[in-house]
């Protein structure tokens, strides 16, 4: 029935003016569902770096291995990436997951200077080496796939 109103305008302006005047139409407000879905993104995020935060303390305590880290550090970074609107926010997301599995390397790093080698074992020495590695590649995938010679 609305077609039937706009056929003058059609013929007039073109399919243009339909689409200029139809478009307002056809918007009714935000969907709830993406506000629904952002809220419980938000609350994923939130829950997800308060498991990480856990981990961490429970890793410096020596109760937790690095692969418990480095998940609960993906899963931050998942949910970062679901909420992220824009690229900036995505490559922020990256950095902050590069932050985190430095932040692991150097509380590693620590450890060993302090003499605990005993409660690490090498398999947390390569995991972390290769979580720090996989983190930059993410952060600059660009870098790491050019190769030299």
């Amino acid at each position: 029935m609305a077609i039937r109103r706009f056929c003058p305008l059609i013929a007039v302006a073109g399919i243009p003016l339909l689409v200029a005047i139809w478009r307002p139409i056809g918007i009714r407000g935000a969907d709830p569902r993406v506000d629904a879905s952002r809220e419980l993104g938000k609350l994923r995020l939130e829950t997800a770096q308060k498991a990480f935060d856990e981990g961490m303390r429970g890793f410096l305590l020596g109760e937790e291995t690095t692969e418990v880290i480095h998940r609960w550090s993906l899963n931050v970074l998942d949910s970062q990436l679901y909420l992220a609107a824009t690229e900036h926010e995505r490559t922020l997301a990256f950095s902050d997951h590069r932050a985190r599995m430095k932040n692991l390397k150097e509380s590693l790093d620590k450890d060993l200077k302090e003499h605990l080698e005993g409660c690490r074992t090498t398999l947390d020495l390569l995991a972390i080496d290769y979580y720090d590695q996989e983190a930059r590649c993410l952060v600059s995938p660009s870098k790491s796939l050019s190769r030299k010679p």
